[in-house]
């Protein structure tokens, strides 16, 4: 059942522990009739109240929860009486203004401020406050809104209408709107959330955050740093640190961003008592947009010796700026470097103290006489260039791939900042990786004509359908001044850029299954030429080589078998994707009751199996198996995976004749294969420790003659690829379906990847008896397309591919009327945007 969100709210209210009876006491009960809306709410006086002295005013919403008359709001939550705690109050003596809103009245339409309007409740909040300014002292620069849940929209909402009437927020899980930084302008703001909130999601605070810092502001990310908004996984590397935290506060930071990985709807009483979240809010003053404007460094100058830094402003002769310098794009990274009267207008900046910088920037604060910043400006991107010749700065713009490790388009922009302090000509190269940047093929070359101007976000764009699809692809950057060069790598990421199969791969020797599907990347450079795969299985993993038999030469060597992604290097215009047998099964012709009268059900599996809570992967080993009933008790089982042991009237011997353990899950105790048993054979693990290589389980009818004496089954498992498989293929455009590679069976599945219907066309020799089913890359049947007779020649037919994302295995098998059976399979994968 779907719990609406507002009860949820409602629930984490009445859940809240009490808050200290004899602070909710001091406040005072007051009720206004405004806008058609009856408004109850408390007001905090600070002890010893001087009205010659302006005091700051925290306006506090409160959740839903806490809607009605009876002022609950100040009992719940830490939301009201943080700000008036004695400890607090001792050290920043504030007015709190607590408005309650009434039972089925929201603060706001929960509409983009740029869609509505103010809502009566919102109007009689405004007339409270203007009461209380015009009642008590209180200093209009000081005005601060706090709110959570709730009250959380309510400070998004409030602040950005009004960002001239408050002097900082604090919104905690709340819904903000990204067309709101457009208003905020340079208005402080701490927000917080939690990650795991289901209620108020986070990314409705981080679009807010955001979009901010793409206007230009700093956000100090506390926890979770930047990422997309729509990303279910953030980057969450852990707490900065308060000292960390402390020295941004020092650096006058104004957006800081407070989101805890493992946090839901609000701890919001741990949150309000912050111990730097008091000192910070008090020491916030209404900013004055005007204060002062940057008049040099202007943008791309490039300083060195003795300059000076110079401002406009229309501001009183008594206050001072601060000058600080950020040399990176870290907005913890400021440095201050002095300070002067605001009426000087200008600072002497020696360049020569100061290490080079290509993308350096000043930033002016105005101070005033309280020694609260109420302005700020930030010059252009300039360089610092002391003698000497530094390195290039270059940063990667790569945060898409950060959250997001996939492409499967067949462009990608490379986004990336790039400068250099002596303006020096810069070139450079995009490089590709298929392994996780262990090797780089150079794909771009970068002239200077093609760099943007000085400091400027710039993307280049990589064409990535002659680049091997891999699931470890990395891109490379490298940027050179002529002297000293930089580098910079992306993530590991999927790339999966759309490809159509095409041509016969026909197998010429050798019984190995596996698949090799040949792709075309440039038509223009086919040769028609035919060529052939070799596989190679000596070393610890199996890699294939590509001969040209047209010419005699070895186009690729000792490329591993493909995960089902991973392409070859292009080669004459074409990639191959060669896998191995997807999972270990039995072979259907070979496999059976070889000796005796038995027809007991056997069914074989060597892929995934669940047992209990656990699934296991099976070794699958390419050994046949005997397993031979005996008159009386010959042995016992042994225990893996809580499977007790039992007697066993029966051997397995593999084919060089030594027996082999089993596990035996006998379900009627008489040791004997029956209905319902299940018996897995037991091989040594690449650690020599005992492990599950086959499953056998049996089923039997009121009809089965059940085994006796003397009978032998035999397990012969299909072989993977090895190195007497040879295929063959001609480097050229082929059909929509596939001729025979063996035996007039073939399969094709396209589109290949989809992101929805999937049609596979299959080839019959001869009629046949045919089953076509999906497994998921687990080995679990996720549907059967078909089941049953089918004439010989061509057939289609579609799977709806409603499934999540992935990598899919079709199989289609073929039994014919004289008993012979020959499956192929194809792997597909499925892209959900």
């Amino acid at each position: 059942m779907r719990i609406a969100p507002c009860l949820v709210l409602l629930a984490l209210a009445v859940g809240a522990s009490a808050q200290p009876q004899e602070i909710v006491d001091k406040f005072e009960r007051r009720s206004i009739e405004s806008n058609g809306v009856t408004m109850s709410y408390g007001l905090f006086v600070p002890e010893d109240y001087d009205p010659d002295v302006e005091y700051p005013l925290v306006v506090a919403f409160h959740g839903l929860g806490e809607s009605g008359t009876d002022l609950k709001n100040l009992r719940a939550h830490r939301l009201a009486t943080s700000w008036a705690d004695p400890d607090t109050q001792a050290e920043h003596p504030a007015f709190v203004l607590a408005p309650q809103t009434l039972v089925g009245r929201r603060w706001t339409t929960d509409q983009d401020p740029d869609e509505s309007d103010f809502v009566a409740v919102q109007l009689a909040v405004l007339d409270i406050l203007d009461l209380v300014e015009d009642e008590f002292s209180i200093d209009a620069d000081r005005v601060y809104a706090v709110g959570l849940s709730l009250g959380g929209h309510a400070t998004w909402d409030f602040v950005s209408r009004l960002p001239d009437r408050f002097a900082a927020a604090v919104p905690m899980s709340g819904r903000g709107f990204p067309s709101q930084a457009d208003d905020l302008g340079d208005l402080p703001i701490w927000a917080f959330t939690g990650e795991t909130d289901t209620v108020v999601p986070p990314s409705q605070t981080r679009r807010v955050i955001q979009a901010l810092e793409d206007l230009g502001r700093d956000v100090i990310y506390t926890h979770c740093r930047r990422s997309p908004v729509e990303a279910r996984a953030f980057d969450c590397p852990g707490y900065i640190g308060q000292d960390s935290l402390a020295a941004a506060i020092d650096a006058h930071a104004t957006l800081i961003y407070t989101s805890e990985p493992t946090v839901g709807h609000g701890p919001w009483a741990p949150w309000f008592d912050h111990p730097l979240l008091a000192p910070w809010l008090f020491s916030q003053v209404r900013q004055d947009p005007d204060a002062i404007a940057v008049v040099s460094p202007a943008a791309g100058a490039r300083w060195d010796g003795t300059r000076t830094v110079t401002w406009t402003t229309t501001r009183a002769t008594d206050d001072v700026v601060e000058v600080w310098l950020n040399r990176t794009d870290d907005p913890a990274d400021w440095q201050k470097l002095g300070e002067a009267p605001i009426s000087a207008g200008a600072f002497a900046l020696d360049t020569e103290a100061l290490a080079d910088a290509a993308l350096a920037r000043v930033r002016l604060f105005v101070r005033n006489a309280d020694g609260r910043i109420a302005g700020r400006a930030t010059s252009a991107r300039f360089a610092i260039d002391n003698p000497g010749n530094a390195a290039p700065e270059l940063r990667l713009r790569d945060e898409g791939l950060r959250f997001d490790p996939r492409i499967l388009d067949t462009m990608y922009g490379l986004g990336f900042v790039v400068a250099d302090a002596e303006d020096d000509a810069l070139s450079g190269s995009i490089s590709y990786s298929i392994d996780g940047g262990e090797t780089y093929v150079t794909v771009l070359t970068i002239v200077p004509e093609i760099l943007d101007p000085y400091g400027s976000r710039q993307s280049l764009t990589v064409d990535l359908r002659p680049l091997p699809n891999s699931r470890t692809a990395r891109f490379r950057i490298d940027i050179t001044d002529g002297t000293n060069t930089v580098s910079a790598e992306t993530p590991v990421f999927l790339k999966q850029t759309p490809r159509e199969a095409t041509g016969a791969v026909e197998q010429v020797q050798g019984e190995g299954e596996g698949s090799v599907e040949l792709r075309v990347v440039d038509e223009d450079a086919l040769t028609g030429h035919r060529y052939r795969i070799t596989v190679d299985a000596t070393g610890e993993a199996k890699t294939y080589a590509v001969t040209d038999l047209d010419d005699g030469a070895v186009v690729l060597s000792g490329v591993p078998l493909s995960d089902g992604v991973q392409e070859s290097p292009v080669f004459d215009g074409l990639t191959l994707v060669v896998e191995d047998l997807a999972e270990g099964r039995a072979d259907l012709d070979a496999t059976g009751w070889v000796e005796g009268d038995t027809d007991l059900g056997v069914t074989v599996s060597g892929g995934s199996v669940r047992i209990a809570i656990l699934t296991v992967d099976l070794l699958a080993t390419e050994t046949d198996y005997e397993v031979t009933v005996t008159d009386d008790v010959v042995g016992q089982s042994i225990r893996l995976h809580n499977i007790p042991v039992t007697d066993l009237r029966f051997t397995v011997t593999g084919d060089d004749g030594q027996p082999r353990d089993v596990v035996f899950a006998d379900a009627n105790d008489d040791g004997l294969p029956g209905d319902g048993d299940v018996l897995y054979i037991v091989e040594p693990d690449a650690d020599g420790e005992p492990a599950l290589a086959w499953k056998l389980e049996f089923s039997a009818t009121d009809a089965t003659v059940l085994p006796e004496p003397g009978d032998v089954f035999r397990l012969v498992p299909v072989r993977s690829l090895g190195a007497g498989d040879v295929f063959e293929f001609e480097g050229r455009l082929g059909t929509a379906v596939l001729e025979a590679p063996r035996g007039g069976l073939a399969l094709q599945t396209y589109p290949n990847p989809s992101a929805g219907p999937i049609t596979l066309a299959y080839q019959l020799g001869a009629a046949a008896d045919v089953r076509i089913e999906v497994f998921d890359a687990r080995g679990r049947l996720i549907t059967t397309l078909a089941d049953g007779p089918a004439s010989a020649g061509g057939h289609r037919t579609t799977w709806s591919a409603d499934a999540a994302s992935g990598v899919f295995l079709v199989r289609l098998t073929a039994r014919t009327a004289g008993g012979a059976s020959e499956s192929v399979r194809q792997s597909v994968v499925l892209i959900r945007r």
